[in-house]
């Protein structure tokens, strides 16, 4: 597998898996029946008419997957070298998450993200631009012999990035996107790729959507220097793929489902690899 399968020594590697009823009834039920017609009295009286000099506010009307798809790019985009302000102005209140505000203190957002979509889109692991979020453990596998299963720390490494994805705001994410779609587009052409961000972005949808679900005691192999699936077809899904598998079921599910989410509000179409 990736550079993420290794291990810090055998060592490690072969760790131990971590009265009379009737009166006080009748009370009861007396009390019950007192309490639901004072609570229907409520629930049913009329309404007190407003003062005529009143008018009641109109209720805040939620915003539609139609309205958040007609959002247009902003006026007046920086170049790519100076829009990291405005990028963070538009992406700051996607999630009240900490991880959010920690990613949005780096620079060249715009050109990293797109780079990110395109590994995935490509089926390249996209760990080595995660920055902040790679984590700092390694990966541990748990067994003996021949017989290895994923060490559930490892899995854990990834719940802050799997619960930080899972808290965006799926129509500030949209929103987000129609705005800043030409900056995106410029980042992907300096890719020097055939295509558009778009297109990308859907591939990359795509890829992750198509993983297959696999087990917490997904059988491994290790070959001396890293730890690989015991399954041929699971070994040679893409590196994108496995390092989503490597992310554990419980943050896999995370993924999809809000990857599901965006996608609807995106108005994506995920394309599956070929």
């Amino acid at each position: 597998m990736a550079d993420d399968f290794r291990t810090l020594g055998r060592r490690q590697i072969e760790e131990p898996p971590s009265g009379s009823r009737g009166p006080v009834l009748w009370t009861i039920v007396a009390v019950a029946a007192i309490v639901l017609g004072v609570i229907l009295w409520f629930v049913f009286r009329p309404a007190p008419l407003a003062p005529p000099s009143e008018k009641a506010a109109p209720a805040p009307v939620a915003e539609t997957t139609q309205e958040v798809a007609s959002a247009k790019p902003l006026e007046n985009l920086p170049p790519l070298d100076g829009s990291d302000a405005i990028v963070r102005g538009v992406l700051k209140a996607l999630s009240a998450r900490p991880e959010l505000a920690t990613w949005l203190a780096n620079e060249n957002l715009v050109r990293t993200f797109v780079a990110i979509v395109q590994n995935i889109a490509e089926g390249n692991s996209p760990k080595g631009l995660l920055g902040d979020f790679t984590p700092n453990a390694p990966f541990r596998g748990t067994g003996r012999g021949t017989r290895f299963t994923t060490d559930p720390r490892s899995f854990a490494r990834y719940d802050h990035l799997a619960d930080a994805f899972a808290s965006l705001d799926e129509a500030g994410v949209a929103r987000a996107l129609q705005q800043l779609q030409p900056l995106c587009e410029s980042a992907y052409r300096e890719l020097g790729v055939p295509g558009t961000f778009r297109e990308a972005l859907e591939r990359a949808f795509g890829r992750l959507l198509a993983t297959p679900d696999v087990g917490a005691s997904e059988p491994l192999t290790w070959n001396y220097a890293t730890y690989q699936y015991a399954d041929p077809k699971l070994e040679n899904l893409s590196a994108a793929e496995k390092q989503l598998l490597r992310m554990g079921p419980r943050n896999v599910k995370i993924v999809k489902d809000k990857l599901q989410a965006l996608a609807i509000a995106m108005r994506l179409v995920p394309q599956t690899p070929k």
